[in-house]
């Protein structure tokens, strides 16, 4: 059997569209007939039921589908291993914000045991903050990106593994007219201008703020974009994932809770086919320092 095949049965089990999966792939649809119809032969099972309008599942090919990510990590880490004989050399490439606290908590101590284990790996590491990784991983500018999974940034092609949830708060600077309470409602914070760093990078970031005050009744007043110095004004706010913006951006400012927002989860997203073996491996070992 050629692992190939199972990378292809896979990309067919989310697309179940043989023409998309085909082009996705880079061959002719008779092309992944062929290798499907070669895996149904190895498994002595039918994997999919395909008639003139649809394709789907079967029993059979379900039990594959689970079991296939499994078996190409494990194919992809033993190759890696074999890379060069005696030392694995290469780069990879990981997006991330780095600069929320607790999810650097999480980074460092994984790229630090990599680079100690596996010397002769360039990481290179690219604070992406808001950003939408998805085009980037996509296209291959990344390999595995730390970063926020927002229910409006998934992607078939992608797999997402969740670390940890932060509730959504409020930049605000001591100017503001909340700067003495607690905590602040979305009704609140209409009153104020939102303003959110390089937004023009962060549409799925911004889309997704503006839809929780649509599900709420309400309107975000959008201020311009904030700017790298993080100068807000006593009517503005920044909406962030929970974190000390004084540790990054200087005093003056504080975080609030947002009463009626939203948990942000934070997750390390690769594709579900990985090309670099290195970027497999990386996930091996950190499911062993984080498992």
């Amino acid at each position: 059997m050629d692992i190939q095949w199972l990378r292809e049965f896979l990309l067919l089990t989310r697309t179940l569209n043989y023409r998309q999966a085909a082009d996705q792939l880079h061959i002719t649809p008779s092309t992944l007939s062929k290798h499907i119809a070669l895996l149904e032969k190895e498994f002595s099972a039918q994997l999919f039921i395909r008639d003139t309008k649809s394709v789907r599942l079967t029993d059979n090919g379900r039990v594959l589908r689970d079991c296939a990510a499994t078996i190409i990590r494990e194919y992809d880490f033993a190759a890696s291993q074999m890379n060069t004989g005696s030392s694995i050399q290469g780069t990879l490439r990981i997006g991330g914000g780095v600069r929320f606290s607790k999810l650097n908590d999480i980074i460092h101590p994984v790229v630090s045991c990599f680079e100690k284990k596996y010397p002769d790996v360039d990481i290179q590491l690219v604070d992406t903050q808001y950003h939408d990784y998805r085009e980037d991983l996509l296209d291959g500018n990344f390999d595995i990106v730390f970063s926020l999974r927002l229910p409006n940034m998934n992607e078939s092609l992608l797999e997402y593994r969740d670390l940890f949830s932060h509730p959504l708060c409020a930049w605000i600077s001591d100017a503001c007219r909340y700067a003495d309470r607690q905590s602040v409602t979305m009704a609140d914070l209409t009153e104020l201008n939102m303003r959110i760093l390089e937004e023009p990078q962060c549409m799925a970031y911004t889309q997704y703020l503006k839809g929780l005050f649509e599900e709420r009744g309400l309107t975000a007043r959008m201020g311009k974009p904030l700017n790298q110095a993080f100068t807000l004004g006593g009517d503005d706010f920044g909406p962030t994932p929970n974190f000390n913006p004084t540790d990054h951006f200087g005093f003056g400012m504080r975080s609030i809770l947002i009463e009626d927002g939203a948990d942000i989860t934070f997750s390390l997203v690769r594709k579900s086919h990985i090309s670099n073996p290195i970027a497999a491996l990386f996930c091996t070992e950190f499911e062993t320092l984080f498992g």
